[in-house]
């Protein structure tokens, strides 16, 4: 018989990353939120392709825990629509919304053993000053719990690893917003977070701070 018709070319579409699985309505909403994201937002369309290649949707009803202080977590979530209360004690430390990141504490622990063993370049730095060693914690020091509907895209931290070692933006964002999380759960009494802290020498009574002390510090894992 004759040959078989060749598919139908994929259509094109003018959004981010302009790659073959950007054709579904799911994947083109993820990579317009994350294009604008604080911590996406530094990929470029081909990595966020391939960082959101396999995403979830998943949705959460008010008063879900999304995630629990004292537990690793090997996601991330990217806000869809709603509002995520970050809690220590019952007390809300933080708010996440559309376009914003929960599980960062874990994602920056996984995003330090992939670094380059002796850190970025400082030029690739903007302040050009070497990387040093930071706080890093491998469970959630803080609760993630949904103060209303909430709907977010659900990344798995192993599809990210090829960009810890290749993006060091985003490690530096994954690092900024977990060294603030860290400094913010501490003054609200959790007790890893204060653990973190005072192993550190870091006086967690002073304002959180987006830059990292420059003195060598540890990582532990704890419960609670």
């Amino acid at each position: 018989g004759p040959p078989p018709r060749p598919p139908p070319p994929l259509p094109q579409h003018p959004t981010p990353g302009q790659g073959a699985w950007l054709q579904s309505e799911v994947a083109k909403g993820v990579a317009e939120i994350a294009r604008d994201s604080a911590v996406f937002g530094c990929l470029s369309g081909r990595e966020r392709d391939c960082a959101f290649q396999h995403v979830k949707i998943r949705s959460f009803s008010r008063g879900t825990v999304v995630m629990s202080r004292g537990r690793s977590s090997g996601r991330v979530l990217l806000v869809r629509s709603g509002t995520i209360e970050v809690r220590v004690n019952g007390s809300v430390i933080s708010t996440r919304t559309r376009g914003d990141v929960v599980g960062e504490v874990c994602a920056f622990a996984a995003a330090a053993q992939h670094a380059p063993p002796q850190g970025f370049p400082s030029n690739q730095r903007p302040d050009a000053s070497p990387r040093s060693e930071t706080i890093t914690s491998q469970v959630c020091v803080s609760d993630a719990v949904a103060a209303e509907a909430v709907s977010a895209y659900e990344v798995s931290i192993s599809n990210l690893t090829p960009f810890f070692k290749s993006n060091p933006q985003l490690v530096r964002a994954l690092e900024g917003l977990s060294v603030r999380t860290i400094n913010q759960a501490a003054k609200a009494g959790s007790r890893s977070a204060s653990i973190l802290l005072d192993e550190a020498g870091v006086s967690h009574r002073a304002q959180p701070k987006m830059q990292p002390p420059q003195r060598p510090l540890v990582a532990v894992s704890l419960e609670g």
